[in-house]
């Protein structure tokens, strides 16, 4: 690390009032140890895209997202194609910040800069989503996690204000919510199960397609096979309507006890189709209407399609991080 741009946007987390104050704090290790280092605001999605693109062509050699999972995806938007030697860094500073838990990237800005000092550049593969959205298809590249069906309305249904002021709180409070009044509407996935050495059509009320094993906070280890180190996702599949069938798969999850639940499956897969039901079929009105989302910004509806994508992004990896070179 030689130059590096920080990138942060004011308004987005739950510590908006000390955002400013972490990321120069961030700047001054950086600098401490002879690393150039600039601040960049980002406005959003398309602005932090083009921010980070923009400083990869200009020579700068580390950008670094100073912000929750939402910002490094929009981050890795901008990174992705290019044939630099541009790599990406984390500082934690947003809601749920799966991405840093799977990384072990501490949660004091101060600490997490740090380590990215002695981190590593690793190449990892992406997940890439293919989605509708008014009428016209789109995709987006993630890290960390795609949700279709009841995952992915929790997300559209969580208010923004709420989220901004009490964090992962409200993501407990919507999904409790969500599981006890949301109709579980059913769709359609298609996959080649590795496992079974076939292709497999499974009819689900939601599907998780996981690139990492660790999300911190109560779920932890939603798919303990799942990493950043693998070129496959990790699928949840959930082939049941019973809430009492939901709740028991997040209370395994939050004692970290891997038990089977009759109707939720785990499986893995490098590619994955998502349609609604035939047109036939008196459900398929409503299985339209399934949301998508990636790394926890909600995007659009089905039709969809995941897959490991060709293209990499250079992450820095901290050496306790599983993923580091030499680690079991």
């Amino acid at each position: 690390m030689r130059r590096a741009l920080l990138l942060y946007n004011p308004e987005s987390g739950t510590r908006r009032k000390r955002r400013l104050a972490d990321v120069e704090a961030v700047a001054r290790v950086l600098t401490s140890s002879e690393v150039e280092t600039r601040l960049a605001i980002t406005g959003g999605s398309e602005s932090a895209a083009a921010q980070a693109r923009e400083a990869a062509l200009a020579g700068w050699d580390t950008v670094i997202a100073c912000g929750g999972d939402g910002t490094i995806q929009d981050v890795v938007q901008g990174l992705v194609g290019l044939d630099l030697p541009v790599a990406l860094g984390l500082i934690p500073l947003g809601t749920a910040n799966v991405l840093a838990h799977d990384l072990a990237l501490p949660r004091r800005p101060v600490h997490a800069a740090r380590l990215l000092l002695q981190s590593s550049p690793q190449r990892v593969a992406l997940g890439k989503l293919e989605y509708q959205n008014r009428d016209s298809q789109h995709s987006r590249y993630f890290l960390s996690v795609a949700g279709l069906g009841v995952d992915a309305e929790l997300f559209y249904r969580l208010a923004w204000g709420m989220k901004q002021q009490i964090g992962m709180a409200a993501y407990y409070a919507s999904a409790l919510h969500q599981w006890a009044v949301q109709h579980f509407p059913r769709f359609e996935v298609e996959f080649f199960d590795p496992a079974m050495g076939t292709s497999r059509r499974e009819t689900v009320t939601q599907l998780l397609a996981v690139r990492i094993g660790n999300f911190g906070g109560v779920v932890r280890r939603l798919a303990p096979a799942a990493g950043l180190d693998r070129s496959d996702f990790q699928l949840i599949l959930f082939k049941t309507s019973s809430r009492t069938r939901y709740l028991r798969f997040i209370a395994g999850r939050l004692l970290d006890w891997h038990l089977p639940i009759r109707g939720i499956e785990l499986a893995h897969a490098s590619s994955i189709c998502c349609r609604p039901l035939a047109a036939g079929d008196p459900r398929a009105n409503e299985s339209s209407l399934v949301r998508v989302e990636a790394d926890g910004e909600p995007l659009g509806r089905l039709p969809a399609s995941l897959a490991v994508a060709p293209e990499t992004v250079t992450l820095l990896v901290p050496p306790a991080c599983r993923y580091a070179r030499g680690q079991p």
